[in-house]
């Protein structure tokens, strides 16, 4: 009778053990799952995979998405691959768009996923409010502590939150963001210097260069540049004209 009871207490342990683990699966699930974006706004180009190492995903979008949006449908098409993979590039383009010719955004896992977008205009994370305000000079000397070695090229006011950076660092230009309520940098982006119309402009490497496309040069396709004006403020064109402007940190 002992030993019965004993498996008795045992077995209804081990029950609870599986329900608590069987919720918390949903819940992450759900979590993953839990996608503003309707099926409808998007469909699937291409999928590309080498072994265990590496899958790419071009997504055609129907309407420009905001980055929480990118998010959480970056962790669904992730989700719905038919087997894991180490490193997950994903490319959106919008319609008209050229694949492998720049994408409108990217989100790549990397394991860590990483969201880069074309247009600050679709961040809404950077609406956050933070209880800290961290005044540009603490941000500033948080940057040197980083990136000890690093040369600053020039510093702006993205908006309320956020500042950019351009900085040089062994022989590479580089884009940098960081919150000024938290004092969070972001990951470097590379910059390639360019000449156009007898100006220096700066491009982003990663939307030049896809890192999923391999050498492929799309120098000729990606429109999108930087130009530091006359009076120090930085401005982000296209071939249409102005997309941004940035006010400089004196």
């Amino acid at each position: 009778m002992k030993e019965n009871k004993y498996f008795i207490i045992i077995f209804i342990f081990s029950l609870i053990l599986l329900l608590i683990g069987y919720n918390n699966f949903n819940r992450s699930n759900s979590l993953i799952n839990s996608s503003n974006v309707d099926p409808n706004d998007y469909s699937i180009i291409r999928i590309e995979t080498i072994g265990n190492y590496k899958a790419s995903i071009d997504v055609r979008l129907k309407r420009e998405l905001y980055k929480s949006e990118i998010e959480q449908l970056a962790y669904t098409l992730k989700k719905n691959l038919s087997k894991k993979y180490e490193r997950i590039f994903i490319c959106y383009y919008m319609p008209g768009m050229k694949v492998g010719k720049g994408a409108w955004a990217t989100s790549h896992f990397e394991p860590d996923l990483n969201i880069f977008m074309t247009s600050n205009f679709y961040d809404d994370t950077k609406k956050n409010n933070f209880e800290n305000t961290f005044k540009v000079k603490d941000v500033l000397k948080n940057f040197k502590k980083k990136y000890p070695t690093s040369h600053i090229i020039g510093k702006w006011y993205e908006n309320n939150n956020f500042i950019i950076i351009f900085f040089r660092q062994k022989h590479k230009n580089y884009l940098i963001e960081i919150n000024t309520k938290s004092n969070i940098m972001d990951k470097p982006f590379e910059l390639l210097k360019k000449k156009k119309m007898k100006n220096e402009i700066y491009i982003i490497k990663e939307l030049l260069y896809p890192k999923n496309m391999g050498d492929i040069k799309l120098i000729n396709d990606y429109n999108d540049f930087y130009k530091i004006e006359q009076n120090g403020d930085l401005t982000l064109y296209d071939n249409i004209g102005i997309i941004e402007r940035y006010k400089k940190i004196k």
